[in-house]
């Protein structure tokens, strides 16, 4: 599981980097940002952040089951 963990947290980092880099594009107003082109990208990368965020809470929902079942 420590692995997924580690995944996700990366992948949250990618996607973050992702709507960053896109809002950065769209507010300087740059000649080759095309506009419906970076609001796919910054959707893409929300749900990517999104999903990425329930796999963590999910990780860490199992992993406080676990230390209560053991007590």
């Amino acid at each position: 599981m420590q692995i997924s963990m580690q995944a996700g947290l990366t992948a949250m980092k990618t996607f973050s980097k992702q709507i960053e880099t896109s809002t950065k594009n769209l507010a300087e107003g740059l000649p080759d940002a095309d506009i419906a082109e970076e609001f796919v990208n910054q959707i893409t990368a929300e749900h990517g952040f999104k999903a990425n965020a329930k796999t963590i809470k999910t990780y860490d929902e199992t992993i406080g089951s676990l230390i209560d079942i053991m007590g």
